[in-house]
């Protein structure tokens, strides 16, 4: 039922009646995006950390994983890391 624009419990209810795996499965990709995206941004921060760079630099990075946590870390380990330049060409 809906009142006032918003679904109720009720319906809410009623809607993954016919479906009793959807929460399990679909509680448990969240999980595991959110752990991946968590193991991503911890192996993002520690390379950084052990990287051969100025302090300076190591700053920069840690700032750039830290406000972008997803984007932050992917662009470390693709563009940031000395290897990653060394290897790209």
């Amino acid at each position: 039922m809906i009142e006032h624009g918003v679904p109720t419990m009720q319906y809410l209810h009623y809607s993954t009646a016919g479906h009793p795996w959807w929460g399990v499965l679909g509680g448990g990709l969240i999980l595991a995006f959110i752990a991946l995206h968590f193991l991503l941004f911890v192996c993002a921060l520690f390379s950084v950390l052990a990287a051969p760079q100025s302090a300076g630099m190591k700053l920069v990075w840690v700032v750039v994983v830290f406000c972008a946590p997803f984007i932050g870390s992917l662009a470390w380990l693709f563009i940031g890391r000395p290897n990653a330049r060394r290897n790209a060409y």
